[in-house]
């Protein structure tokens, strides 16, 4: 459905831009994630502070009171939020998964010979 102020190449415009902000998006939590290593070894994970333990608690509570009360409803048959209770679990596992990444496992660089088995 096309709103009927607004032609079909605006609504393609919007929609590439999302596109284009969420690439950009992933692209900067990405960068976040994996740093700028490209020495060669294993390389020890940033120190994490109390802010981050602290944080780290409270997604995992808001998973666990998101799962509590998405199994609550999901018996007593109303669906009415079911979608927005599993779309704040994936959003806070992924958010708690990162940040364990992040903070608590060090990174390691290996590097291989490239054989592309290329003749020249």
């Amino acid at each position: 459905m096309i709103v009927e102020h607004l032609d079909a190449y605006e609504v393609a415009l919007v929609i590439w831009s999302f596109l284009f902000g969420l690439l950009g998006l992933q692209g900067l939590i990405s960068t976040f994630l994996e740093g700028e290593v490209d020495a060669v070894g294993t390389h020890p994970e940033p120190k994490s502070s109390l802010v981050v333990v602290v944080l780290m608690a409270a997604l995992t509570a808001v998973i666990m009171w998101s799962a509590w009360t998405f199994t609550q409803q999901l018996l007593l048959g109303s669906s009415e939020t079911l979608g927005w209770l599993a779309a704040l679990i994936a959003l806070a596992m992924s958010a708690l998964i990162g940040l364990y990444r992040r903070y608590f496992i060090p990174d390691e660089v290996i590097a291989q010979a490239r054989d592309d088995e290329v003749p020249w």
